[in-house]
């Protein structure tokens, strides 16, 4: 009986409105480019060369334009160099006067933020738990960034 009640609080716990989940839409992390390819149903294609290089680390390596109520995005999947995993979804905000307002969609998503620094001209808010991240990058009038992390390894330990 003890154990049942337990499986529920766990099962009611992971089904929170207040969690961070930061798999992306169709994917999930871990996959490789042909799965997202596949998942995305013609909405993400291979670049003709890498799209970025995020450091040593990771290259984004498929792109698509993505759609999510009033925001249009350019999103970027971001794989690891080594691995060939998805590692993490970057959303490049097509109008980046609707910066503050892709932020408050976020909270009422997900809740206050974890963390939030603002620097001269620049904001980031983020939202994260045990396995994933979510953070919003914000340069005024210039450029707004949602990206979608993971933040656990193959070895389950995480960054």
């Amino acid at each position: 009986m003890n154990r049942t009640v337990w499986a529920i609080a766990a099962l009611l716990l992971s089904l929170s409105n207040g969690d961070v989940r930061a798999d992306w839409q169709f994917t999930k992390w871990g996959m490789s480019i042909d799965q997202v390819i596949a998942a995305s149903k013609g909405q993400m294609a291979r670049c003709p060369r890498v799209c970025g290089k995020e450091g040593q680390t990771e290259s984004a390596l498929a792109t698509g334009p993505y759609s999510a109520g009033k925001f249009d995005f350019t999103a970027f999947a971001n794989f690891d160099n080594r691995t060939g995993e998805l590692v993490s979804v970057k959303l490049y905000l097509k109008d980046p006067a609707q910066g503050f307002d892709l932020i408050n969609e976020m909270k009422t998503k997900y809740g206050e933020p974890t963390s939030q620094s603002d620097i001269s001209l620049s904001r980031t808010v983020t939202w994260r738990n045990t396995q994933d991240q979510i953070e919003v990058s914000l340069i005024y009038k210039a450029l707004v960034l949602l990206e979608y992390r993971n933040r656990v390894n193959r070895s389950n330990k995480g960054l």
